[in-house]
């Protein structure tokens, strides 16, 4: 009995050599240009305020009461349109959409870091060619079932999908960021709309007094007229003020439709609503508002928290464009069956299987590599100059802010002064009256 003969040993792929291979050319990851906040110069204080550098002023800007600065009005209805604003309206639920929309892109982009595997399984009906000498020579059709995993990797040797990542990210984040600045300029528009449907009641009210302290004097300058005391001059111009005052009536009515309409539209409703408002006079003033340093206001605009954000997903995107020079390896291997019946279908003879890398080197693509990287590059200097904008822009609103509370509050002093001196006159007429004179 002759002895077995030993059985031909299968070849396998060079583990070994693949894995140095791939730690070699690990070292020459590209990362392109890192990225470097432009530098933008700032004033050491904001015009209209005093800046201040302690600790416990810039942590009054971000500290209750002003991430809702509405709480400092003490006025429920008015935090109640506030939340309901956030809740219900339409352009801020886009916006929410649209974050969700980025950052379910960054989870399809952050995918290609990983191995991608994937099942198949094919039946077939062939008849192979003779003159191909298919299945020996023999003229006849066949069955085939097949059935296979793949496995498909491609190593990311120089950064060009950890870019692609990067910019996913930034975009993303620069989308939270307009979510953020929309919703800040929605409760302000509520909250300023509120106060509109308030000012328009009011407004009528003082309106509608003014007009029957006019129509009481009216009847006295007619008496004075008719006695011949007073002259005609007089009733004219009470006649004119008294028409001035009732003018003033229906204008204030359109004022507090316009700011109704406007209310329903922030808070996610139709036109229609009736709003009860409140005399902007009867709510208590807020507390001095903390300035701070240039940089510490600008670090809590979401608008240039976004626009840094923009620039540095322009910044990766150059570097994805610089990764687009080098070669791409990919890894792919396959295991699976392929037979003629299926009975030997778990047959070791009808197993199949192949691994191993490929590479792809751009040799020659008629410039559009080069091409796109200047585009990046430029999109890049474009974010850097809106950017820079951005800042400068948020710098003179945060002037004028500042200059606007310093006129107001000025001017609120001056009209007290004015009240005061109208409520005087007001007593001493009283008086007069009173005594005959």
């Amino acid at each position: 009995m002759s002895a077995p003969r030993p059985r031909p040993r299968r070849p396998h792929p060079p583990r070994h050599g693949l894995s140095l291979a791939a730690v070699l050319l690990a070292g020459c990851t590209v990362k392109g240009p890192g990225y470097v906040r432009p530098a933008v110069p700032l004033p050491a204080a904001i015009a209209g305020g005093e800046a201040t550098s302690s600790a416990a002023a810039v942590r009054k800007l971000t500290a209750d009461p002003w991430d809702r600065w509405w709480t400092v009005f003490h006025d429920p209805a008015l935090e109640r349109l506030v939340e309901e604003a956030r809740a219900g309206n339409l352009d801020l639920r886009a916006s929410f959409a649209r974050v969700r929309a980025a950052r379910a892109l960054v989870r399809g982009v952050n995918a290609a870091r990983l191995p991608w595997l994937s099942a198949s399984a094919a039946y077939a009906r062939e008849k192979a060619s003779l003159e191909t000498g298919g299945r020996g020579g023999v003229d006849e059709s066949f069955d085939l079932f097949t059935g296979a995993g793949d496995l498909s990797w491609e190593i990311d040797l120089f950064g060009r999908t950890a870019r692609a990542v990067e910019a996913a990210c930034a975009d993303a984040a620069a989308l939270e960021e307009d979510r953020r600045a929309l919703e800040l300029v929605l409760t302000a528009d509520v909250a300023q709309t509120w106060f509109d449907v308030g000012a328009a009641d009011e407004e009528a009210r003082i309106a509608r007094d003014t007009a029957g302290l006019l129509e009481k004097n009216l009847t006295l300058s007619k008496a004075r007229l008719d006695t011949g005391i007073g002259p005609e001059l007089d009733v004219r111009r009470i006649e004119s003020d008294l028409a001035s005052a009732r003018a003033i009536v229906p204008e204030a009515e359109r004022k507090r439709a316009v700011a109704e309409h406007r209310l329903a539209v922030l808070l996610g409703r139709a036109p229609g609503t009736r709003f009860q408002g409140r005399a902007p006079a009867t709510f208590p003033v807020p507390p001095e508002v903390p300035v701070g340093l240039p940089a510490a206001l600008l670090e809590r605009r979401p608008d240039v928290r976004a626009a840094e954000r923009r620039l540095i997903a322009a910044n990766a995107r150059v570097g994805q464009a610089i990764a687009d020079f080098y070669p791409s390896v990919t890894i792919a291997g396959r295991l699976g069956v392929a037979t003629a019946d299926l009975a030997t279908l778990a047959d070791p003879t009808a197993r199949l299987w192949s691994i191993g890398p490929s590479i792809r080197i751009p040799i020659f693509q008629g410039g559009s590599l080069a091409a796109a990287r200047l585009e990046k590059e430029a999109l890049a200097d474009a974010a850097t100059a809106a950017y820079v904008q951005v800042v400068y822009v948020a710098l003179g609103e945060i002037a004028d802010a500042l200059a606007g509370v310093g006129a107001r509050t000025a001017a609120r002093d001056r009209q007290r002064e004015a009240v005061a001196a109208a409520t005087r006159a007001v007593e001493l007429a009283d008086v007069a009256y009173e005594k005959g004179l």
